[in-house]
C-alpha cells in the first residue's frame, strides 16, 4: 500500500492530539492535585469518592453534635459542682446556727446569708450553655426557676407519709399532687378559687390544704416536704418540663445530654432544704438545725453527687464517641486521599514525557 502525505498527516494529527489530551489530563492533574476532575475520568473511582465524602461528611455533622452535646453536659457538671460547694457551705452554717451559744439576733444574721445562698442556688438552677438553659427540660429558652412564694401555708387533716410532693398547676386548670415517684395522688380544679385553701384528698380520705395568694401560677410546679404533721412548701417554683434533650450522636443511635430540673432540684429536695434551714434559723430553732435540717440537707448533697455521677458517665461516654470518630474520619480521609490524590513526582514525569 502506498503511503500518502495524507495518510502520514493523519497520523501525526492523531498523535498530536494523543499527546495533547495526555498534556491536558496531567496539566489538570497538576493543577488540581486530584486525579479524578470529572466523571468521564474514572466512573468507578468518583462513586467510592462520593461514597467516601458523605461517610465523612456524616461523621463530621455527628462530631459537631457529640462536642455540643458534651459542651451541654459539662456546663451541667460544672453547676452541680457549684452547687455542692454552697451545700457545703450551708452545711457549716447549720451546725454553726445550731450552737447553744448564740443568740436569736445571731441565727437571724446567718439567715441573711442563706437567704442570699438560695438566691445564688436559684442562679445557678438557672444557668445556660449558648443561650440555652440547661436545667429546663425542652423549655431551654426560659429560664426554669424563679422565687415566687405563692403558696403561702399548708396544713395535714389525717396522715401523709413522710417525703417530698411535686405539685403542678397544669396550664388547663387543674392542679396535680404527685409523689416523688411521679405517681398522682390527687387533682383539684384551681381557676375558681378565690381566697380558699387548695385541698387535696388521698385514696384514703387524708387531706393536704395549700393557701395559694392571688398569683397566677399556671404552668409552674412547687415542690412540698411532709414530715409528721409539718409540711413546708418551697417559695420556689419550676416552669420548665420533665424533658430529655436527645442529640444524635451516630445514625441510628441518641443519648441524652442533660438532666431536668424538676428532678435535679424539686426531687432531691434542693430548695426544700435549704429552706428548711432559713426557716429554723428565722424561728431560733436550734434543735431543728442539729436535728432534721441537717439530716434533710446531707441527704439533698448525696442526692446531687448522684447526678453529677450520672453526668461524669454521660461525659466519658461522649468523650469516647467524640474521640472515635475522629479516628474514623481520619481513617476516611486516608482512604480517600490514596484514591483521589494525585502523585506529583508520577504526574510531573508523565506531564515531561508527553511533552
Amino acid at each position: 500500500m502506498r503511503v500518502t502525505n495524507n495518510m502520514l498527516n493523519t497520523t501525526v494529527l492523531r498523535n498530536l492530539n494523543r499527546n495533547l489530551k495526555r498534556l491536558n489530563k496531567y496539566m489538570e492533574q497538576l493543577s488540581s492535585g486530584k486525579t479524578v476532575n470529572r466523571p468521564s475520568d474514572n466512573p468507578v473511582y468518583v462513586a467510592r469518592i462520593m461514597r467516601l465524602r458523605g461517610m465523612i461528611k456524616n461523621q463530621e455533622k455527628y462530631q459537631q453534635n457529640m462536642e455540643d452535646g458534651q459542651g451541654f453536659v459539662d456546663m451541667s457538671e460544672t453547676a452541680l459542682g457549684n452547687l455542692s460547694d454552697i451545700l457545703n457551705r450551708m452545711r457549716e452554717l447549720t451546725i454553726y446556727g445550731a450552737s447553744g451559744t448564740l443568740s436569736e439576733s445571731d441565727r437571724q444574721a446567718i439567715a441573711a446569708e442563706v437567704n442570699e445562698l438560695i438566691n445564688e442556688v436559684i442562679e445557678i438552677a438557672n444557668s445556660s450553655y449558648e443561650g440555652r438553659y440547661i436545667f429546663a427540660g425542652h423549655k431551654t429558652t426560659e429560664a426554669p426557676f424563679v422565687r415566687l412564694g405563692s403558696l403561702t401555708d399548708a396544713s395535714i387533716s389525717g396522715s401523709f407519709a413522710d417525703g417530698t410532693y411535686i405539685l403542678t398547676f397544669e396550664s388547663g386548670g387543674k392542679a396535680v399532687l404527685k409523689d416523688s415517684q411521679g405517681s398522682t395522688i390527687a387533682s383539684v380544679d384551681y381557676n375558681n378559687l378565690t381566697g380558699e385553701a387548695l385541698t387535696f384528698v388521698d385514696g384514703a380520705g387524708n387531706q393536704l390544704s395549700i393557701d395559694k395568694d392571688a398569683s397566677d401560677v399556671a404552668g409552674y410546679t412547687f415542690s412540698i416536704q411532709i414530715e409528721g404533721s409539718n409540711v413546708l412548701v418551697s417559695e420556689v417554683a419550676y416552669r420548665g418540663d420533665s424533658g430529655y434533650l436527645e442529640w444524635e450522636v451516630t445514625q441510628g443511635v441518641t443519648m441524652s445530654v442533660n438532666l431536668p430540673g424538676d428532678q435535679v432540684f424539686l426531687k432531691s429536695g434542693v430548695f426544700l432544704s435549704l429552706e428548711r434551714v432559713l426557716k429554723a434559723l428565722k424561728d431560733n430553732n436550734a434543735e431543728e438545725l442539729s436535728g432534721s435540717a441537717l439530716e434533710k440537707l446531707d441527704k439533698t448533697s448525696e442526692e446531687i453527687l448522684s447526678s453529677r455521677a450520672v453526668l461524669g458517665a454521660k461525659s466519658n461516654r461522649l468523650s469516647l464517641s467524640i474521640d472515635r470518630g475522629s479516628l474514623f474520619n481520619i481513617s476516611m480521609t486516608k482512604i480517600l486521599s490514596k484514591i483521589e490524590d494525585v502523585d506529583i513526582a508520577a504526574a510531573s514525569m508523565e506531564f515531561s514525557m508527553a511533552e
